[in-house]
């Protein structure tokens, strides 16, 4: 009897399992909902920002900010993945690609624990920016805190510019590992190319001046255009975690279903032979 009740206490104990992943699933999509309309909001204001930057007619050589020295003179990159696991082959494919490249960067930045804890168990060497570790609530407060970790005091000069690797959006089942420049914000023009800005800004009066005014669009660029890497790589581990928890549901439910066939037989099986014992002694009692 007590083999049987087993397969009937496991099947219980999973169907609870699938019960709080299917509850969970049911959180990531209101989560996904929200974050889709938000990345979708925040493209279109960083596009508007950009292009009004681009009026000024400023080349990248020119913008005042300086960017944080690093060890080797080379690039800086931050990369952006995910606190857990149950994200499919999201940090895999993060990996894979930064494997192409990693020798071009002389300081990597991590937000998320378990990217930070996969890139280090590969030997790479990685600042794990653990003041991020569960504070995306607040992403814009943590894109203007990091702006400040990449540009410095102004004595450290130009080193080098700072990429970003994350997973993109596409849709529901696709993300894209894709690698953006973050700083310097724009890029150096040709010498030989002839900008229109001057005649589109012909006659416009800043207030109080053309540089404040050209430095709080840039500042208010940077922090956005950050701000949106990291909402849409939340978006893309949301997603993912959604499929892995469906797949995982899914999963659970098979194996419940399962230890349920082999308890209902069980059972059977015992019944049936107490039946037998019962008639056998019976019988013998009788005769």
């Amino acid at each position: 009897m007590n083999s049987y009740r087993a397969y009937l206490n496991d099947s219980e104990e999973v169907r609870d399992v699938a019960e709080t992943i299917w509850v969970e699933e049911k959180l990531a999509i209101s989560d996904y909902h929200r974050l889709r309309k938000e990345v979708t909001s925040i493209k279109d204001y960083t596009n508007v920002l950009k292009q009004q930057l681009e009026t000024f007619n400023v080349d990248a050589n020119d913008i005042p900010i300086q960017l944080q020295r690093n060890e080797f003179g080379q690039r800086v990159l931050l990369a952006v993945g995910g606190e857990k696991g149950l994200v499919g082959d999201t940090h895999h494919r993060l990996l894979e690609k930064f494997g192409r490249m990693k020798t071009d960067y002389g300081r990597i930045y991590v937000i998320g624990r378990k990217m930070a804890k996969m890139m280090s168990e590969s030997g790479i060497k990685v600042d794990f920016l653990e003041e991020t570790s569960g504070n995306m609530s607040n992403v814009l407060g943590v894109a203007q805190d990091l702006l400040q970790r990449f540009i410095s005091d102004k004595e450290l000069g130009l080193d080098g510019p700072v990429d970003v690797l994350y997973p993109s959006f596409v849709s529901v089942l696709e993300y894209v590992p894709t690698l953006k420049r973050l700083l310097p914000p724009l890029k150096s023009k040709d010498v030989n190319q002839q900008s229109t800005s001057e005649v589109v800004n012909a006659g416009i009066l800043y207030e109080p001046s053309k540089r404040k005014v050209f430095l709080w669009v840039l500042q208010r660029y940077m922090e956005l255009a950050l701000y949106e890497i990291l909402i849409e790589a939340q978006l893309s581990i949301l997603t993912a975690r959604m499929i892995s928890m469906e797949n995982a549901a899914s999963q659970a439910e098979e194996i419940a279903a399962k230890l349920r066939a082999r308890y209902s037989k069980e059972r059977k099986r015992v019944i049936s032979q107490r039946q037998i014992e019962i008639f056998v002694a019976h019988s013998v009692i009788g005769g």
